[in-house]
């Protein structure tokens, strides 16, 4: 009964929808205006107040693997300067500087760019991992060539 009761409580606070709001780095606001929907909405798919339509699922899920898509090509390029130079002292990850940037490169907003990093600094080996630096993109040339969606 305990664990039920446990199990409940959780389910409440980390429901399926607001878990992959998270993973995709969207914030309550941000995902309102990249689902198109309201903010009330959201909240209450948040919380599992309102069931989430399907549609709505498909598209976190859909914008999740385009974020696991680029940070897996990033990687593979990645790997190869450290073929090629060995781990360097400072791995820069140019990240947006704002939403309109974000939405430059293809993304809905900071969030869903800092998203990105974070997945290619999971899948860095540790030692590596440590070198990441991130910085505002485009701020040396290093950065220039910031991750974007193909």
């Amino acid at each position: 009964m305990i664990c039920s009761l446990s199990l409940n409580r959780w389910s409440a606070v980390l429901s399926k929808f607001k878990l992959l709001l998270q993973s995709c780095g969207l914030s309550i606001s941000e995902a309102a205006v990249f689902l198109n929907v309201r903010e009330p909405s959201v909240k209450d798919w948040s919380s599992d107040r309102r069931t989430v339509p399907d549609g709505i699922i498909k598209l976190l899920l859909e914008l999740s693997d385009k974020q696991k898509n680029v940070a897996q090509k990033a990687l593979t390029e990645i790997e190869k300067i450290i073929d090629k130079s060995g781990i360097p002292e400072n791995l820069e990850l140019g990240l947006a500087t704002d939403d309109h940037e974000a939405q430059t490169l293809g993304w809905p907003c900071v969030g869903a760019h800092g998203a990105v990093l974070r997945r290619i600094i999971e899948m860095l080996p540790s030692k590596v991992a440590a070198s990441v630096v991130i910085v505002p993109r485009g701020s040396t040339s290093s950065t220039a060539a910031a991750i974007r969606p193909v």
